[in-house]
């Protein structure tokens, strides 16, 4: 080979996955040394990227929705999260959210916001939060106001997503009719189903510029072939 070419491909990975197990809370039971004023009406999870499956070094925003079961009013509530280990208060040392308001039978609920980060060292697997609340509770047949403690045991679901990493294997070239190798290695936690490989080009003509493959297991390495054509214009250039 006189003289090579330079070759950079732009490519594009569509990726359409099987529907995860979305991360979600389960609240325990009320147990009779622990009353329960509030019941957890619902979770929702969002990953900084708005994705609701949850991966390691995902940062996340957990919204929980209470809801004020008694017969009085409460005030003052503070909402503490007790995290595992791997999840960690994001922005914070403490997850912490409260509530000020003054929250009764005719206002009964309270949503409580927290932002978390998943460690990227994150073993995929289930994980239990305990949630504390402090508040004051009127009591109306003295009115005076209590102080109440209550929890709440939720379990959070870690079921990663797929990720590819690609690169190409030959890069130089010769003008005229060849074939370039691309490399795809799916480093993350999930499965990659029907994946479609599209390459474009500024310079050389694709000759085939789209390929499919029906999955590629995580840790699982694929190879796929580009046929294209470079005119002899461009000898000693750099391609996009």
């Amino acid at each position: 080979m006189n003289s090579s070419l330079k070759l950079i491909i732009i490519t594009t990975i569509a990726l359409i996955t099987l529907s995860y197990l979305a991360p979600y809370i389960i609240t325990a039971e009320a147990s009779s040394l622990n009353t329960k004023e509030f019941i957890v009406v619902d979770i929702q999870w969002v990953t900084s990227k708005g994705e609701k499956a949850i991966a390691p070094g995902d940062v996340v925003s957990l919204t929980i929705t209470l809801k004020y079961c008694g017969d009085s009013q409460v005030s003052g509530v503070i909402a503490r999260l007790a995290l595992p280990q791997h999840i960690v208060p994001y922005g914070g040392s403490e997850a912490i959210a409260s509530y000020g308001g003054l929250i009764s039978k005719s206002s009964p609920i309270v949503q409580l916001h927290y932002q978390l980060m998943v460690l990227s060292n994150t073993p995929i697997g289930v994980y239990h939060l305990t949630l504390t609340l402090d508040y004051d509770e009127l009591n109306i047949s003295s009115n005076s106001w209590m102080h109440k403690t209550e929890t709440h045991d939720l379990v959070m679901f870690i079921v990663g997503r797929p990720k590819l990493n690609i690169a190409i294997v030959n890069k130089s070239l010769i003008a005229g009719s060849q074939k370039v190798t691309l490399s795809l290695v799916n480093i993350g936690e999930k499965t990659a189903w029907d994946v479609v490989v599209e390459v474009t080009s500024t310079s050389a003509l694709i000759l085939n510029d789209t390929i499919r493959i029906n999955s590629i297991e995580p840790g699982d390495k694929e190879y796929v072939n580009v046929w294209l054509y470079v005119p002899s214009s461009l000898k000693g250039s750099t391609l996009t």
